[in-house]
């Protein structure tokens, strides 16, 4: 199949059209360069130089201008404490995921990644104080040093660690969120050049906790002044105080640097669970950003959150994070034995999601997911080249986005472009809804299919191509006439489109 043909399909109709709702992707003639293009990278990836290598020439090559780097996994430094001579003590030991003894990940990943005009932000775990598994708890300094900082559950004392991903100190302490913040500054201070402080797990584990003594004592003495102040807002200004008094700090170390926060993205959930009023900090100015953990595989769940925030009216300052890992631990690549669950066609949908609606830009947890089986690089290639839409038959998206609401009778249509691996299908949906997508041949053998989340309107999808061809080479079939079937499971109608694609687009 010659590129950019347009193949305008006649449906065998089953049903009347409803109205279409035109969604697009990234816009010709937006600069994605603009975009912050936005990667976690977990410390097991900054652990040596070849690592950090290797992760800068893999964001660079996927298109990406930021990384976040985990540089405080749980109270322990993947950098230098005391660098500088400063007024901010840091006790905290060196982490045990370092192997070279003098190696310091976060001065090596902000030289060579500025070297190539890439963003470095520090990432810290703020109130997780502890990794989970047991073994490691005597290379923990607050688990060591500072264990009565540990939060205690309601009724049932200090809490286990098993319990929240490890334990947590409590907010309530003033002593433990001025350590907190004494490390965060040290850190700042001893690396100017850094472009950015991240901080992630600011907050309480859920609603369970902060109940150490110290808090209600120091709760219920505020009650004798604010006797209407409930426990849930006690736990909000815990958090929101220690932002404020850090933000305040750093911006005396450094006024450019970058204050950002990982977020649950239901603002409710947030602020009530959590006690992680994130509106409330954006208002203020506590933070330049957040980075809502939009992790949902559910697709209207995502796009409820997704519309709801972009509502907020603080869509200017959100860089959404989109789950970027295979849930058994593989990679998001579909294969043969895996093309059922989550992978890189879901997460390119949540990327135009995103895109459609304003958002300045868009990070990806993560980097150690994403490398697993080059599915980085398939995602670089498709959702952050910036001549993504040139593979495309001129005009064709523009056409696409003029149709209105109101455009109804409309017989579908679907647009293929070959790539060097993959078929990208332009397609319209008369009904928005999860529906099923397969190719069968003239002998009515299923070929292929796809199961996915489809807005009213114009969706873009993408095809295996090279699995697709294997499939007809296996299936020895030499007709150039296949069928898509599009339908969905609770309809009473199918859509059958016949096609025929021709022998050039398997060669």
């Amino acid at each position: 199949m010659k590129a950019g043909i347009k193949l305008v399909l006649w449906l065998i109709v089953l049903s009347c059209l409803i109205p279409l709702k035109a969604q697009t992707v990234a816009d010709e003639d937006s600069a994605l360069g603009d975009e912050i293009r936005s990667i976690w990278v977990l410390p097991w990836s900054i652990n040596e130089p070849s690592s950090i290598d290797n992760m800068i020439n893999q964001a660079l090559n996927s298109g990406q201008n930021e990384i976040l780097v985990e540089v405080r996994y749980r109270s322990d430094a993947l950098y230098t404490p005391n660098l500088v001579n400063d007024d901010y003590p840091n006790p905290e030991y060196r982490s045990y995921i370092l192997t070279k003894e003098d190696f310091d990940p976060l001065a090596y990943t902000i030289e060579k990644g500025h070297a190539h005009n890439l963003a470095v932000h520090a990432w810290v775990v703020v109130f997780n104080a502890t990794p989970l598994a047991a073994n490691l708890l005597d290379q923990n300094y607050i688990y060591n040093n500072h264990r009565g900082w540990l939060t205690y559950e309601l009724n049932n004392g200090m809490m286990r660690s098993t319990e929240a991903f490890g334990y947590f100190i409590d907010p309530g302490i003033p002593d433990a969120t001025e350590h907190v913040q004494n490390v965060i500054c040290d850190l700042a201070s001893g690396y100017p050049e850094l472009d950015g402080i991240h901080l992630d797990y600011i907050r309480y584990p859920n609603t369970n906790f902060g109940h150490h003594p110290t808090s209600i004592a120091r709760y219920n003495l505020q009650r004798r002044v604010q006797p209407d102040l409930s426990w849930n807002r006690w736990r909000i200004l815990q958090v929101t105080g220690f932002l404020t008094s850090l933000r305040a700090e750093l911006r005396t170390i450094n006024p450019g640097l970058i204050i950002s926060a990982a977020v649950f993205p239901d603002i409710s959930e947030a602020r009530n669970q959590y006690a992680q009023d994130w509106y409330d900090w954006l208002e203020k100015g506590l933070v330049d950003r957040v980075y809502p953990m939009l992790y949902h595989v559910d697709d209207i769940a995502f796009i409820r959150l997704l519309d709801q925030m972009a509502d907020s009216g603080y869509r200017d300052r959100i860089v959404m994070g989109l789950r970027a890992w295979d849930q058994g631990g593989g990679s998001l690549m579909p294969s043969r034995s895996n093309n059922t669950g989550y992978n890189v066609y879901d997460l390119l949908e949540r990327i135009d999601w995103t895109r459609e609606r304003e958002y300045p830009g868009i990070a990806l947890f993560s980097y150690d997911g994403l490398i697993k089986g080059d599915a980085l690089s398939y995602i670089g290639s498709m959702a952050y080249s910036d001549r993504r839409d040139l593979s495309l038959p001129p005009g064709i998206l523009s056409r696409m986005r003029q149709r209105s609401s109101s455009d109804t009778n409309h017989a579908p249509e679907i647009y293929l472009t070959n790539g060097t691996d993959r078929l990208s299908v332009q397609l319209v949906i008369p009904q928005e809804g999860r529906w099923k997508l397969q190719i069968y041949n003239d002998n009515d053998e299923l070929l292929w299919e796809n199961d996915r989340y489809y807005l009213t309107g114009t969706n873009l999808d993408v095809i295996d191509s090279l699995r697709l061809a294997d499939s007809l080479t296996t299936q020895g079939n030499d007709s150039s006439l296949y069928y898509f079937h599009l339908y969905q499971d609770t309809g009473d109608y199918k859509y059958i489109i016949p096609l025929n694609l021709g022998d050039e687009w398997r060669n």
